[in-house]
Formats: structure tokens, C-alpha cells, sequence
């Protein structure tokens, strides 16, 4: 999925579409790469989980430099999560309270990816009293 999909994706869910397609400004082209690295940093840990990259513990932030580029994140994250999360930073300036719909859903979404697939590691409680 590129940026444009991931786009594309957004504006469908704030109701922008245009003859199918999704409208398109010269204001997102030139903010776009950003909010979606935003989003990338955001999601990284649970991006590096879901694609299996945290054996060595460290924490890849990958990003886009273009719109054409393919979104680097498992299709989890990028299907679910960041279309809600950029649909709230494109609908941030204009309308706050449309906005914070989309925030919560958002932050709902990643705590349900979180929950479904992060499992944690069980260890032995030792007795100390």
C-alpha cells in the first residue's frame, strides 16, 4: 500500500470522495509524507511486534519520502490504525470535534491490535515475605 492508498483510505472514511476517487490538494502533497511518518513513529513498536523484527530489541522508525512510496508496516497497522490516525491529523485544523471522533477511534484501534496480538511473557513470581 503507498501513500496514496493510505490516502485514498482516509479521505473515504471523512466522506471526501469524489466520483470514487479521493480529492485531492496540493496542501496534503506537500503535509502528507510527514503526518504519515508521524503515524509510522507512532505505531513503530507495534509495527516491529506484528512483523516479527523485536529479537534484538531495537526499534526500527521506518519512513516514506514520497507519496508513491509503499507504506512500510504490516498490513494489520496499515489497513486498520492509519487511515483513523491520518483521517484525524487531516481533520485536526479544520474541525476539532470530527477530529477527536477519529482520535478516539484511532486510539482504540491500536489498543485492539495491541491486546489481540501483543501477548505478553509470563515469568515465575518468586515469594519474598
Amino acid at each position: 500500500m503507498t501513500g496514496f492508498d493510505l490516502y485514498e483510505k482516509a479521505m473515504a472514511l471523512l466522506g471526501e470522495e469524489i466520483d470514487g476517487e479521493a480529492a485531492d490538494t496540493a496542501a496534503f502533497r506537500r503535509s502528507s509524507p510527514f503526518l504519515v511518518n508521524l503515524l509510522l513513529a507512532d505505531l513503530a513498536e507495534l509495527n516491529e511486534y506484528l512483523s516479527g523484527h523485536t529479537a534484538d530489541g531495537t526499534l526500527r522508525v521506518q519512513q516514506i519520502e514520497t507519496l508513491s512510496d509503499e507504506i512500510p508496516a504490516v498490513p494489520l497497522v496499515a489497513l486498520g490504525a492509519m487511515p483513523l490516525g491520518l483521517a484525524f491529523y487531516l481533520l485536526l485544523e479544520e474541525d476539532p470535534d470530527r477530529a477527536a471522533f477519529f482520535y478516539r477511534l484511532y486510539q482504540e484501534e491500536k489498543l485492539s491490535l495491541r491486546r489481540n496480538y501483543m501477548k505478553g511473557i509470563r515469568h515465575p513470581v518468586r515469594k519474598i515475605y
